[in-house]
């Protein structure tokens, strides 16, 4: 068994490499088409992260610059500060280089493959042999809740949420020595800084549970240490400290401007209900038992019946650690729950930035996390009893009873068919049973398994890995990604020759922002989480919805579908002096000032009348068109600069929105940007022709950059020094 263990141990990598295969099986032959969750008709890669890569990607080659601005939604937002940019974090580089759905499915298989081989690693540090370590990787890299987040398109956080063993074990090397004399210490807690930086620039969503994960791992360390108590505290704290301020330099460079985006966005006015939105309803934690074949990602608590399994066989046997990851498991599932239990409620008035969070429900990734390692720590129990104290004389019992009831459940299922319930739900009946029955069987009979030395291994990732196909395998579906269409193309008149594309509004979501971003247009509607208040509250007025509501997208869509007709209250000029030229919807739509112009298809397409020029002067601090006195004219456009000829006397007005960091000169001197109308920039011209440039330098941006390049060198150091 040693020299087949050995074996297996020289290929665990590739292993990892290979794994994802199993989970995303339904869609390998479509490599070209978006991995996607059956239920849903969106995704948030189409939505937000290839859009977003397409435009970093045409402003590199274009303009031959680093957009820190990104015009092409909401009228203009900050890149520098947008969390889902995807801007600061290396592995979603190679997006940028080649923005195709391609690329990002690859990262985010590289990422599975991260995630199992760190759980792995983890399992092995804290004592568990290859096999049982083994499980507990696939167990975390393959669990439904991780495969379904990808399928929803969130690449993002399945990115951070990969690291998380690796964060850990970087804690676990911090704490091998808890009192040493030299600096060997200091640099393990700048290696472990940067693990939990690398974290919150995949996704900040995933900083706040990894640091109550982190924290309670050091505690349970300390508390079990049995040398001196103070120096152990001392060392302890000093260690967190490094990390800390080491996590907060390596983030620093998306950190400090995405601060100042929330404090200016909708996400700073959240209520209390929808701070936990989308929290567990405790009727989902059946789900632990019963899995919900293609269900919502979200609410997927399924870990694994061979995992529940297995974890059941910790906890009869007193398995080492069993109690830590237990708490681990039912931390995440407290937490998930959000307002239905006490605690989330609580712990968002003490914790900075969880109230901004939104969806409890993914704190069951810790679950995951502590039911992975908890079946780790039960298998190996049963392959090797020696590392199991006190084994308890009525184990056999129990584990028959628990062989007999998912029997009886997949008998149960199996009578169903046909006859009442959902296929589904009959399924996953029939799924549980089978999968419960055969693990109960390998518990009962762990004695005979053992004799079968390196193959008893085998059975248990085979059964765990055949288990998640059948599972996640009703979680992802291939789609195809849509095409620029005519009607799309047709919305970009290209009447600015300096690449500043006229604006394209939809109250139907009709240009999707993929498609807007292969077209080159720019809209006024959108979807991001992180939107400004100005410009929420403006469009509100423009279009006609409630601004106290949150909603990640402008316009919202009450019932979910952006299809859905509405009857909007949409103020043309308000619109035209954003520079919309266009307006298209699913369904007609009636205006003052737009004229309609066609369909095609399911669009209806609207000229607006009211549309203002990208730059003009007038006379007066409002907006007003019929006080024009002056044209402007727009000598180059880019994401980050923007240079005018205007004459004045007047009140030089963009259709651009004002944003801190953006400054401008009048004829190489320095000037005040002022809000013209509260959302656009302005600048007062005197008499004469005057050559004015506005340039975009976000301090924020450049202090974090700063602070990052010195993070950057110091994890260069600590690696050179491990």
């Amino acid at each position: 068994m040693n020299a087949a263990s050995d074996k297996v141990s020289r290929v665990i990598p590739w292993i990892w490499l290979i794994l994802p295969a199993a989970w995303f099986w339904r869609v390998l032959a479509a490599p070209n088409a978006v991995w996607a969750w059956p239920g849903g008709h969106f995704s948030d890669l189409l939505i937000t992260h290839l859009p977003n890569a397409e435009f970093v990607h045409r402003a590199l080659a274009t303009w031959h610059q680093l957009p820190l601005w990104n015009p092409t939604i909401l009228s203009g937002m900050p890149t520098v500060g947008d969390p889902l940019a995807g801007l600061w974090y290396p592995p979603m580089w190679p997006t940028i280089i080649w923005p195709s759905v391609v690329t990002f499915n690859v990262i985010v298989w590289l990422h599975l493959a991260w995630a199992g081989w760190g759980m792995y690693r983890l399992a092995r540090s804290e004592g568990l042999a290859i096999w049982p370590a083994l499980v507990s990787g696939i167990l975390f890299s393959g669990s439904p809740k991780l495969i379904g987040q990808a399928a929803l398109g969130h690449v993002t956080l399945v990115m951070a949420v990969a690291w998380t063993p690796w964060w850990l074990l970087a804690l676990s090397a911090s704490e091998e020595h808890p009192v040493q004399a030299d600096y060997r210490r200091v640099w393990q807690g700048v290696r472990s800084g940067t693990v939990l930086g690398l974290i919150f620039l995949a996704d900040p969503r995933w900083l706040i549970p990894a640091v109550f994960l982190g924290g309670a791992f050091t505690l349970r360390r300390w508390l079990s240490e049995s040398w001196g108590m103070r120096d152990v505290f001392r060392d302890r704290l000093a260690g967190w400290l490094v990390a800390a301020a080491q996590a907060g330099l390596v983030a620093a460079v998306l950190a400090l401007p995405m601060w100042q985006l929330v404090s200016l966005s909708t996400r700073q006015t959240l209520t209390a209900s929808e701070s936990s939105a989308f929290s567990l309803p405790p009727a989902r934690l059946l789900g632990l038992f019963i899995p919900d074949l293609g269900g919502w990602p979200e609410w997927i608590t399924y870990a694994g019946m061979v995992g529940l399994t297995l974890t059941l066989v910790a906890v009869l046997l007193n398995g080492r650690g069993w109690r830590f990851w237990g708490l681990v498991a039912i931390g995440g599932w407290a937490l998930a729950l959000g307002d239905h239990s006490p605690i989330y409620p609580f712990l968002i008035r003490i914790v900075p930035g969880l109230a901004w969070q939104r969806v409890p429900a993914r704190f069951l990734f810790l679950s995951i996390t502590g039911i992975a390692m908890l079946a780790g720590i039960g298998l190996d129990g049963l392959l090797r009893p020696g590392v199991i104290s006190e084994p308890i004389p009525w184990f056999r019992r129990i584990a028959f009873a628990w062989t007999a009831m998912f029997a009886t459940l997949g008998v149960v299922g199996v009578l169903l068919a046909g006859s009442w319930g959902a296929p589904e739900f009959r399924w996953s009946l029939i799924l549980t049973g089978a999968v419960g029955t055969l693990g109960g069987a390998g518990v009962v009979f762990a004695g005979r398994l053992r004799r079968w030395g390196w193959h008893s291994g085998v059975f248990w990732a085979s059964l765990v890995i055949l288990e998640f196909i059948l599972v996640d395998g009703t979680l992802v579906v291939a789609r195809p990604v849509p095409s620029v269409s005519v009607g799309a193309r047709s919305t970009a008149p290209g009447t600015h020759e300096t690449n500043a594309a006229d604006r394209v509004f939809s109250p139907s979501y009709s240009v999707p922002q993929n498609v807007a971003a292969e077209a080159g247009l720019q809209l006024a509607d959108g979807v991001n989480p992180l939107q400004l208040r100005a410009y929420w509250d403006y469009m509100a007025q423009a279009v006609g919805f409630e601004p106290g509501q949150y909603s990640v997208t402008l316009p919202p869509f009450p019932g979910g579908d952006p299809g859905a007709e509405m009857a909007w209250s949409i103020d043309s000029r308000r619109l035209g002096w954003l520079d919309v030229q266009r307006v298209v919807s699913s369904y007609p739509l009636l205006a003052k000032g737009l004229v309609p112009e066609g369909t095609q298809g399911e669009m209806y397409f609207y000229f607006n009348q009211n549309v203002a020029p990208r730059a003009w002067v007038q006379r007066g601090a409002g907006l007003d068109l019929a006080s024009t006195g002056s044209q402007a004219r727009i000598v180059s456009w880019s994401p980050n600069q923007i240079q005018i000829e205007a004459n004045g006397p007047g009140r030089l007005v963009l259709s651009e929105i004002v944003y801190p960091g953006w400054g401008v000169t009048v004829d190489g001197v320095g000037q005040t940007l002022e809000p013209a109308g509260g959302l656009l920039r302005s600048v007062v011209l005197g008499e004469g022709r005057h050559e004015v440039r506005l340039a975009f330098i976000p301090v924020p941006a450049l202090w974090g950059a700063g602070l990052s390049s010195i993070g950057l060198l110091l994890a260069l150091l600590a690696w050179r020094r491990r």
